[in-house]
């Protein structure tokens, strides 16, 4: 968790195959997940997350989702987002697109948020070798 922000209760992330943006700028998640399967390895995927969070400290924040390996390596970084929490308020959205990740090995991968370079939060990804669901065999 975080070294100098205390937000991982109060930070949320959605894993979606897709998304897409409707005509008031609002996101749409399409296939929300909490793993994969692939035919063989290696793989490339594309995927999306989004992360909310709440409380967030007043001022000019830097937020970014990251896509981590079973062994702790880096496989995606999201463009850093400079985020404020509007007057009033103490949340932000961040939304990443991670297209043409490239899957190595299979396991339990993690998708995570950092802010100002602590990580605040991470949900869990997992990664499995076989059919996909609905696939006649």
């Amino acid at each position: 968790m975080a070294d100098g922000l205390a937000l991982g209760s109060t930070a949320a992330i959605v894993v979606a195959e897709s998304f897409s943006l409707d005509a008031w700028q609002r996101v749409h998640l399409h296939d929300v997940c909490d793993g994969l399967v692939v035919r063989q390895l290696p793989a490339r995927r594309r995927l999306c997350a989004c992360a909310k969070v709440w409380a967030l400290p007043p001022g000019d924040h830097e937020a970014r989702l990251l896509l981590v390996d079973p062994d702790g390596a880096v496989l995606a970084i999201g463009q850093p987002k400079r985020v404020r929490p509007a007057e009033g308020l103490s949340s932000c959205t961040v939304l990443t697109a991670f297209a043409g990740v490239l899957f190595r090995s299979r396991g339990r991968h993690e998708v995570a948020l950092e802010i100002d370079g602590h990580r605040v939060a991470a949900v869990p990804l997992e990664l499995a070798i076989g059919r996909p669901a609905g696939e006649a065999g």
